[in-house]
């Protein structure tokens, strides 16, 4: 008999993938909207669940805890390959995880894959360290990639002569240093909106960034510290303590943002498939051209390791002898 419990309440449309609500939605118990989501399985799994829960607390190989919105994700993921599998984690074998992902690997990119697998494996492996299982079930799983996404993240990015055009096309100094912290910096669209002003220190050309659940600390470039003065001093005080708002004085939101993306482009005649993410594709990309060294590039931009940068980005640059200068000459 098929038993119905609801590990947690998840909002859908707030934090869940939209490649897992589309993966899922078929599903019988699945009911997609503002509302709570209850999953079954033929088990109840309460030992499991209460380990999510201590993942989610300690994190994972790296022992750091993990971002909210992160964990929404997780735990939807984790839910869903729970359901499937209808066992308790210490029953879990390498074929259940591969059956689970021939179920799902023709529905989505390769990049949204990973993004469903990898709780997954980081729930296995912290199972491991904590040695709560003898055997990490999915030790020597990988994904094998039928899609080549650096097709994609290619025709995202600008050149230098788009940049400067778009640059040029913002109309007022709010968009202006919206386009320079997402370019000149590589923020991700969370971390722009999520930016307040004490994370500005234009004295010291510093901006704290939080993303994933991880603080860094980067150098902001000259020119770009003028244009945050510029917006600064049109924003003047307000309530709010978020650095961006809209012309009510409201935060602005990821969506907010892709729209002033998208109108910006638009007005500067660039006619690709733009995104707020296309400029940190074209940031790391023009500053690996610009001969930046990956370890530089990889903590400007918040990736956790080197390989990340290496594997998504260094096919797509033509190599070229320069100078930070010279990518700071926006």
């Amino acid at each position: 008999m098929k038993v119905f419990y609801e590990p947690k309440t998840l909002n859908i449309g707030n934090g869940i993938p939209r490649t897992a609500q589309r993966i899922f939605r078929d599903e019988r118990t699945h009911r997609i909207g503002k509302q709570k989501v209850v999953l079954w399985t033929e088990k109840n799994l309460q030992k499991t669940n209460k380990l999510i829960d201590e993942f989610f607390i300690f994190g994972s190989k790296r022992g750091g805890a993990l971002a909210e919105k992160t964990q929404e994700n997780y735990r939807f993921c984790l839910n869903e390959f729970f359901k499937f599998c209808s066992k308790e984690f210490d029953e879990i074998t390498y074929d259940d995880i591969k059956n689970f992902y021939l179920k799902i690997r023709n529905k989505i990119s390769d990049n949204s894959l990973e993004a469903t697998l990898n709780p997954i494996k980081g729930f296995f492996r912290f199972l491991r360290e904590r040695k709560y299982i003898l055997e990490n079930p999915a030790d020597g799983f990988r994904i094998k990639s039928t899609k080549n996404n650096s097709d994609k993240i290619i025709k995202q990015i600008f050149t230098r002569q788009e940049i400067a055009k778009i640059i040029e096309s913002c109309a007022n100094p709010r968009d202006l240093a919206i386009i320079s912290l997402l370019y000149g910096n590589g923020l991700r669209n969370s971390e722009l909106c999520n930016l307040e002003i004490s994370d500005i220190d234009l004295e010291r050309g510093k901006i704290t960034i939080e993303g994933k659940g991880k603080k860094r600390i980067n150098d902001l470039l000259p020119n770009v510290v003028e244009r945050l003065k510029l917006w600064l001093r049109v924003r003047g005080k307000l309530k709010t303590k978020k650095l961006f708002v809209t012309k009510f004085d409201n935060p602005l939101h990821t969506a907010d943002i892709r729209n002033v993306v998208k109108k910006i482009c638009k007005d500067a005649g660039v006619n690709k498939k733009i995104t707020p993410h296309s400029f940190r594709h074209s940031m790391i990309t023009h500053a690996l051209e610009d001969g930046i060294s990956l370890f530089e590039i990889a903590s400007i931009v918040g990736h956790s390791s080197v390989d990340t940068t290496f594997q998504v980005y260094i096919h797509l640059a033509q190599m070229e002898t320069g100078y930070l200068k010279k990518f700071r000459n926006f």
